[in-house]
């Protein structure tokens, strides 16, 4: 009974700090992140050169395609 009584115990605490820790404060104002323009301006151009090989490589993809639906058209024809 004794054993009974302090898995109650311990259940019961555990469910408190639970629920405890998952009520927070919501009224709470949200925080404004402010951001460097330097590291606005940096991460603009590391997109930048990130998407340029993207965009060569898709741009390179489509001509390709083009390229084969013109071969599979001249086939057709003949």
């Amino acid at each position: 009974m004794k054993k009974l009584w302090s898995v109650i115990l311990i259940v019961g605490f555990s469910m408190g700090v639970l629920l405890s820790g998952c009520s927070q404060n919501k009224d709470k104002e949200p925080v404004e992140v402010k951001i460097d323009p330097v590291a606005e301006e940096t991460a603009r151009q590391i997109r930048k050169e990130l998407r340029t090989p993207i965009d060569k490589a898709q741009k390179t993809q489509e001509l390709g395609d083009e390229r084969t639906e013109a071969i599979d058209q001249a086939l057709k024809q003949k």
